[in-house]
């Protein structure tokens, strides 16, 4: 195997062939099996070249193969050095010729039993780092090496002397606990993105596909947009796509994070992932393979671990500039020491130093709690694009909204009816006569007004139907030859020549009046009706308005409607700042005043229709994503249409900030106050090595806190 280092400026080599981490600063070029490929460190090269299995399957099985036999070997030095460690039962200065000989035996032992550790951890680290010797510094890891043969040399050299000064097992034990550290942390950044593995393995790898009226088994990579196919009861979707048939309810805990099943029937749209709880459905595949909802939440989860935030991108530059100091450091003390205890005690206290300082701390404090907020989100139903925008999140100072769909619900609801006095029906029967011929469209008014009024009688037959979109419709009650009803907007009523009664032409400008609608109902020439419908405030908009409130957010609401003191949303918030009648460009003027006066600010839209106020806020917040993944804008989706989960991720990102800024408070204070004892020669390297990994081993538990937020 061949390698070198490798700037990870190309896309291919963005991350890890290993371990799938981020390439910060350099990385490692190595090939493997004829293949270049590029790895954040020689470790996971070495795992890849020894296993072929990449990611954590091949961690441990390296891990078995190295680290069990170098800590077998490590554990029978330590044994066989037991007279440096217990003098008077082994004393150093022999009082006869038998005893000396004794105890140089287990010095011997202890040698040769270090000798395999060595060479499965310590040579491999050694010969790599002096061949990329010209290209870069010494890393940390092969400066401990180093000092770990350095150790052993000395001890050596005093064991073929007969002198009592030996440090095998020193040497062999720091090697394995700085193994073991590394691939403790490299494990938990493992499991930190093993959401996004969960997240794709929940699509089955096979479907039914239904051809020519027969089913039969396929892979799911095989189907194709367009494909039929059949979701049994208990069953994962394999794609995403429109229910033809069959009725039943799903499960989309793993999209939405809501834990209560959504019922779908006919019509209705599903995503690849999800669990068909209890009906048989037949789907027309819409989106597949790496198209499908499941693989594009994975595609920006992958594309968010990659991105470093502000936060993480000091703690590589502080990392970069720590190893020089480092090396410095080192250096003095080993002459400090040489000068006045000699080359054993010089070579431990440097020793010390270098592994104390290994800056595992830093690289992973911030990247393990920003990974496990990511993962945590993605699972609650919010999909943040990267953690620089969590960062932002955390310190909001201000945050808009749009109305409609946002802090509405985006749907009306029917809230009566006007007819004129002329009118010839009874008002029960022309909303029978409306409800006819509302069953026919597929408009959100027509669901509303059925779900208030019901489905209209048996026997309601409706001829010559014709839909307008964005206007209205028409259609003909009964046989052939009565009068053509029309239900529309005022617009469509003149387009179609109907003449608007009087009793309710005021009704006319309620139809752009502030969260009401107004659709009109005529024949025979005239506008006979109105019908009223109006939006509703989200339950949930004032605990999230408060709860922002609560902590210091000012929110304002930015929409395009003209807002009337009698608007239902500024009855419910009559404190809230709304700024009313703006174009989607004002929206965007409105975002970057905010962004001036101070503090970072957030939009929350539906993600189409403010997609440039989105664009032009610090983080901007899709609502309501649902299975379409296309608010580029956007830098949080969230999916589903709740409210409170905007209040949840600026929550959220708050915790996720305070536990990066205790993880690298905690690195820096772990390696400031480590550092004195080492270069003092209070700190045995082994000591060192264990503190290194528990300092490692704290920061990744404080991260996996997050998890369970």
């Amino acid at each position: 195997m061949a390698s070198d280092f490798v700037s990870p400026t190309h896309p291919r080599e963005a991350s890890c062939a290993q371990c799938g981490l981020p390439l910060a600063g350099r990385g490692i070029r190595a090939v493997v099996e004829g293949q270049e490929r590029a790895f954040c460190c020689y470790g996971c090269s070495l795992v890849l070249q020894i296993t072929r299995q990449p990611g954590e399957a091949g961690t441990a099985h390296a891990l078995l193969i190295r680290l069990g036999l170098s800590a077998f070997f490590a554990m029978n030095a330590m044994m066989f050095s037991l007279p440096a460690y217990f003098p008077f039962f082994y004393p150093s200065s022999p009082t006869d010729a038998g005893e000396g000989a004794f105890l140089l035996i287990l010095r011997v032992l202890s040698l040769l039993l270090s000798l395999p550790v060595l060479g499965l951890l310590g040579l491999p680290i050694l010969v790599q780092s002096l061949r990329q010797m010209r290209r870069s510094p010494f890393s940390v890891d092969a400066l401990i090496a180093l000092g770990a043969f350095a150790a052993f040399g000395l001890s050596a050299y005093n064991t073929a002397r007969n002198s009592p000064h030996v440090y095998h097992d020193t040497a062999a034990m720091l090697l394995v606990l700085v193994a073991l550290g590394r691939y403790l942390e490299a494990s938990a950044k493992l499991k930190l993105s093993e959401g996004l593995r969960t997240l794709l393995d929940q699509v089955p790898p096979k479907a039914i596909l239904i051809r020519d009226g027969a089913p039969r088994e396929v892979p799911t990579e095989d189907l194709r947009a367009g494909d039929r196919v059949r979701v049994l009861p208990g069953a994962a979707l394999p794609l995403d796509g429109v229910i033809l048939e069959g009725r039943g309810h799903v499960d989309e805990s793993s999209l939405t994070g809501e834990s209560r099943p959504v019922y779908k029937e006919a019509g209705h749209r599903v995503a690849a992932g999800t669990l068909n709880l209890d009906g048989s459905l037949l789907i027309e595949a819409e989106r597949v393979g790496a198209e499908s909802t499941a693989a594009r939440i994975a595609r920006l989860l992958e594309e968010a671990r990659l991105t470093r935030g502000d936060a993480e991108r000091l703690a590589d530059r502080v990392a970069a500039a720590f190893l020089p100091g480092v090396l410095i450091l080192a250096l003095a003390v080993f002459a400090f020491w040489l000068a006045r205890s000699g080359v054993e005690s010089a070579l431990l206290a440097s020793l010390s130093v270098l592994v104390v300082s290994c800056p595992c701390a830093f690289g992973i404090a911030t990247p393990a709690a920003t990974w496990t907020a990511l993962g945590r989100a993605a699972r609650r139903g919010v999909l943040v694009k990267n953690g620089a925008s969590l960062e932002v999140l955390g310190s909001l100072r201000r945050i808009f909204f749009d109305k409609t769909g946002t802090l509405t619900s985006g749907t009306l609801q029917y809230a009566g009816c006007m007819s004129s006095s002329d009118c010839p029906l009874p008002q029960p029967e022309l909303l029978q006569r409306v409800a006819a011929l509302q069953s026919q469209a597929p408009h959100p008014l027509a669901h509303a007004f059925l779900a208030a009024v019901g489905d209209p009688k048996a026997g309601q037959s409706v001829t010559n139907f014709r839909y307008h979109p964005g206007l209205g419709l028409e259609g003909t009650l009964g046989a052939e030859g009565g009068p053509q009803m029309f239900v529309g907007s005022a617009r469509f009523m003149e387009r179609m020549g109907l003449r608007l009664h009087p009793a309710i032409r005021g009704a006319a400008d309620l139809e752009d009046a502030p969260g009401k609608t107004a659709v009109f109902v005529g024949w025979d020439g005239s506008v006979e009706a109105a019908l009223f419908f109006q939006e509703r405030i989200r339950e949930e908009a004032a605990q999230v308005l408060e709860g922002l409130r609560a902590k210091g957010i000012r929110a304002a609401v930015l929409t395009g409607d003209r807002v009337a003191p009698s608007s239902p949303l500024t009855q419910v918030f009559p404190a809230l700042e709304v700024k009313a009648g703006l174009l989607p460009q004002d929206k965007v003027q409105e975002v970057q005043a905010g962004r001036r006066s101070g503090g970072p600010v957030a939009m929350v839209g539906d993600g189409i229709n403010d997609a440039p106020a989105l664009a032009a806020a610090d983080v901007g917040i899709a609502l309501g994503t649902g299975t379409d993944l296309t608010r580029d804008a956007a830098d949080v989706n969230v999916i589903g249409p709740d409210l409170g989960k905007v209040l949840w991720i600026v929550e959220y990102s708050h915790r996720a900030r305070r536990t990066i800024r205790g993880n690298l408070f905690w690195a820096f204070a772990y390696n400031g106050i480590a550092l004195v004892f080492a270069a003092a020669g209070r700190l045995n390297p082994l000591v060192a090595a264990a503190a290194m990994i528990a300092s490692s081993l704290f920061i990744l538990w404080n991260s996996r806190r997050l998890a369970d937020g």
